[in-house]
């Protein structure tokens, strides 16, 4: 009969594996199903966890053997499918895919600063209100303001003062292509639309914008929240709900209830910018 001989350290981790369903690297108590410790004081070994890397074409070349089992599975993909199949439809640049089951969707990684289906983001910025011109701009006074899908920066500009008391336009949306490439995109406003309905197949080279409304009240004593929907079809159809709320802060408690409140001094007030966006497809 031949003898194996196994070095107790490989007898304890079989039992250990065993036993408990959990492996370590790099330590004995793994905490979960695998738990991998880092060298983070040894600086001449990378840490990390690198997933299996191959291009878009060598993934399609597999779309036969990723089936609902495979459903969780991550993979890095190192440049985009160039004929794409319906599982790799969405494989369209390099980074992080998951496999759900029928396609692969983008998980993270590589160059990709849009939000996910289903995911909201939130802004508030305060800038002087009583700057204007054809050149004063929101991004003027805030560098980091929402930019959809990585081209299509949210902006507003200023035509006159929102530091007075009437009923005044004084903020007109836009909408900037910060890209480098033309895009197409649609607009359709759901409030204080005005006629403002000329909003499709809009082509928007580099450094172009788009002046979607005539005119939003902001002053004092009045202003409006735009809402609207924006859709694009290139690198990939996109869909985004937008709440544009721009309200003046006087600064003053001075005054009547259920009435605006009255301020001296103008020079502190400050035009206060709500953003939410919903991006729903």
């Amino acid at each position: 009969m031949k003898k194996i001989k196994l070095p107790l350290i490989g007898i304890m981790l079989c039992i250990s594996t065993a036993m408990y369903s959990q492996v370590g690297i790099n330590t004995d108590s793994p905490k979960v199903t695998l738990h991998v410790e880092g060298k983070p004081d040894v600086t001449t070994v990378p840490d990390g966890v690198m997933a299996p890397r191959m291009t878009g074409d060598q993934l399609k070349a597999k779309d036969d053997v990723y089936l609902a089992a495979q459903t969780g599975a991550l993979v890095y993909v190192t440049q985009a499918v160039t004929m794409p199949s319906v599982k790799t439809a969405k494989v369209d640049k390099a980074g992080y895919y998951m496999f759900n089951g029928t396609t692969w969707k983008f998980a993270f990684g590589g160059k990709d600063d849009d939000i996910t289906i289903g995911d909201l983001i939130y802004y508030h910025g305060s800038i002087p209100a009583g700057t204007s011109g054809a050149g004063t701009l929101a991004s003027s006074y805030l560098s980091d303001l929402p930019v959809l899908g990585g081209f299509l920066r949210l902006d507003a500009q200023f035509n006159s003062s929102s530091a007075g008391t009437g009923a005044a336009t004084t903020f007109n949306p836009r909408l900037y292509n910060v890209g480098t490439s033309d895009v197409k995109i649609w607009v359709s406003e759901m409030s204080t639309h005005t006629g403002d309905s000329d909003n499709g197949n809009i082509k928007l080279s580099p450094g172009a914008y788009r002046q979607f409304d005539d005119g939003v009240y902001l002053t004092q004593s009045h202003n409006e929240t735009v809402t609207f929907d924006i859709t694009i079809q290139e690198p990939e159809p996109r869909w985004y709900r937008v709440y544009y709320a721009f309200r003046v802060d006087n600064k003053s408690t001075t005054g009547s209830s259920d009435a605006t409140t009255t301020d001296s001094n103008a020079s502190d007030n400050t035009r206060e910018l709500f953003l939410s966006v919903q991006r729903l497809y």
